[in-house]
């Protein structure tokens, strides 16, 4: 179980631009993956207790839903979306670039 998790670490660390020197870059990357460890944690969470009541709490993962489809979620998953396109590679976003 550990190698898988391992293995699974390294790949994740290629997917990831090799130039992360500029600290706006690394803010964005930090914002989606905590984004996405909070959003694990709250599902996992979810089933544990599915698993240990033994029955579903579905307004809570309607109430979830609703949250993550809400306006600000999307705002901030096609903000994150736009930061994070780095076309020239040089570790500054396109997005920040024509903002100067």
């Amino acid at each position: 179980m550990v190698e898988k998790i391992k293995t699974a670490l390294s790949k994740l660390i290629e997917i990831f631009p090799s130039n992360l020197n500029n600290s706006n870059m690394r803010i964005y990357y930090g914002a989606i993956i905590g984004f996405v460890f909070l959003s694990l944690l709250f599902i996992g969470g979810w089933l544990f207790n599915w698993r240990v009541e033994g029955k579903a709490d579905l307004p809570i993962l309607i109430s979830f839903i609703t949250l993550y489809l809400g306006p600000c979620a999307l705002a901030f998953i096609s903000t994150m979306a736009k930061k994070t396109v780095d076309v020239d590679n040089d570790g500054i976003s396109d997005d920040d670039e024509a903002m100067k």
